[in-house]
């Protein structure tokens, strides 16, 4: 028998390289497109539930944006006219305090006059023919007509 009937051939030899290195490559590559799918499957899963989320009728996030739209626009408005009639109340209130300061300054000037006339008539004498009496009557009388 010869050393070389001994030798596998080099058919069998680079058959054996081969599987050495296929072998691991495949289980490798079996693991990690296990792995890969795993991960696919547990994605579809929850892209699945978060559109059930979006979508769902009455409570999904699709139609409470929308309803949370229709309020906005709702407050949007009531507070545009509670701004207007804030702004009504303000210039009526602007309004009401021109004309009361107005009112005030007539009755400051009627009351100035009425102390200036006062006044002139304390210090008005009597004529020389009339007694105090009858001057009180005479002024009385002028300032009535």
């Amino acid at each position: 028998m010869r050393v070389s009937e001994l030798l596998p051939s080099r058919f069998a030899m680079a058959a054996g390289v081969a599987c050495a290195i296929f072998v691991p490559l495949a289980v490798i590559a079996s693991y990690q497109w296990g792995v890969t799918h795993r991960d696919l499957v547990r994605e579809q899963g929850r892209a699945t539930e978060l559109y059930d989320q979006i979508h769902a009728p009455g409570v999904g996030l699709k139609d409470r944006l929308t309803l949370c739209g229709a309020n906005l626009a709702g407050a949007q408005t009531a507070l545009t006219r509670q701004n207007k009639a804030v702004d009504d109340m303000a210039q009526a209130a602007l309004d009401a305090s021109a004309k009361a300061q107005a009112a005030v300054d007539a009755a400051q000037a009627r009351a100035r006059e009425a102390q200036r006339l006062a006044q002139t008539l304390l210090l008005e004498q009597p004529r020389p023919d009339e007694t105090r009496c009858e001057a009180a009557d005479r002024l009385i009388l002028e300032n009535v007509q």
